[in-house]
């Protein structure tokens, strides 16, 4: 045998016919069969080519040739000469003007918008009452038993009806049912209905003369929704925004983690939840902002989780800055000079 780079060949040693066999190795045949691969594929590509090119002759010569027209009346482009005729005669020329015409005279008729609004606002308002009186609407029922009662409401006559504009949030009960932006629908004193006489100033003065032996029940309408306007899911954020904390929030949640954070590790946001609810109560409203001071634990949650991180970062901090420190403090020790030292002890032995 005869043993080359990439394969075996078998050498003749006698006289005689022989045929020549020759054994490739792996790497060999492995190489041939891909080459075979690339070969076999290659001739499927232009077979492929070929085919297509055939197809797009043969249907050449069947259609006629693209040529875009468009129509000066009616500003259609048409790509083949029959159809940019026959839009003529099946009357879709006609039927695009038409439709042109009706947009402009749409778009020239269109209403401002301060005009539409003030339409939409009072179509809301009479469908508010049509749903009371229809009792399509959830209203809320309560009675007012004593002036301090009267004097926790506030109302306001806005476009003929009496509107709830302020609940002071001291008498819990009625600040709980009856919401700024509710509706007074139905008035009853004494057993007598009264509504049609009322007002929002004369309703506020009956409800302070209210009591136990004369209650004063009123019947509230809960408003409708908001009516959207034209495309307000592309024009609202998707994320909502962010709310600051105020001066007596950021207070009690620096104090409490402080004084629980004397004999324990960090609190969790469900402890410090229940504490500021203990404390403010649900409905108390910060004397500046008018909002609960009460927070929800999700954002309890982020306060303590920006807090771990601040003091994380600090405490790497302080901890870079004192190794630089050290780092600074060796220098001066590390660059004193060497021979100072052997200059003494050479001095001492010629002595």
């Amino acid at each position: 045998m005869k043993v080359e780079e990439t394969g075996s060949t078998a050498t003749q040693t006698s006289d005689g016919q022989m045929v020549p066999q020759r054994r490739e190795n792996i790497g060999a045949m492995g190489q041939i069969a891909a080459e075979m691969r690339a070969t076999a594929a290659s001739t499927k590509a232009e077979a492929r080519a070929q085919k297509e090119t055939e197809t797009r002759e043969a249907l050449a010569a069947v259609e006629p040739e693209a040529v875009a027209k468009t129509c000066e009346a009616c500003s259609g482009v048409y790509q083949r000469e029959d159809t940019f005729l026959r839009h003529f005669t099946n009357g879709a020329c006609e039927k695009k003007q038409t439709r042109a015409r009706e947009a402009k005279a749409s778009q020239a008729e269109r209403k401002p918008a301060a005009v539409l609004v003030k339409e939409r606002r009072a179509a809301k308002q009479l469908a508010e009452r049509h749903a009371v009186s229809a009792g399509e609407i959830d209203v809320q029922h309560f009675e007012f038993k004593s002036p301090e009662d009267g004097r926790a409401m506030m109302l306001s006559d806005a476009s003929g009806a009496m509107v709830v504009s302020e609940v002071h949030h001291e008498r819990k009960l009625l600040a709980t049912l009856v919401l700024p932006g509710y509706i007074v629908s139905r008035v009853t004193d004494a057993g007598l209905d009264v509504t049609d006489a009322m007002s929002a100033h004369p309703l506020m003065d009956l409800a302070l003369l209210s009591s136990a032996a004369r209650p004063i029940s009123v019947t509230f309408a809960k408003p409708l929704a908001p009516m959207p306007m034209r495309g307000f899911a592309r024009k609202r954020f998707c994320k909502p925004t962010h709310v600051k904390r105020t001066a007596i929030q950021e207070d009690f949640l620096r104090s409490y983690c402080a004084t629980y954070e004397t004999n324990r590790s960090e609190p969790r946001s469900q402890v410090v939840y229940d504490a500021m609810r203990k404390k403010f109560g649900e409905l108390a409203l910060d004397p500046d902002t008018q909002r609960p001071i009460l927070m929800s634990e999700t954002a309890i949650f982020n306060w303590l989780k920006a807090r771990y991180t601040a003091k994380k970062t600090a405490a790497v901090e302080v901890a870079v800055a004192a190794g630089m420190a050290a780092a600074i403090a060796r220098e001066p020790e590390q660059t004193q000079d060497p021979t100072e030292g052997s200059g003494s002890d050479e001095s001492d032995g010629r002595e």
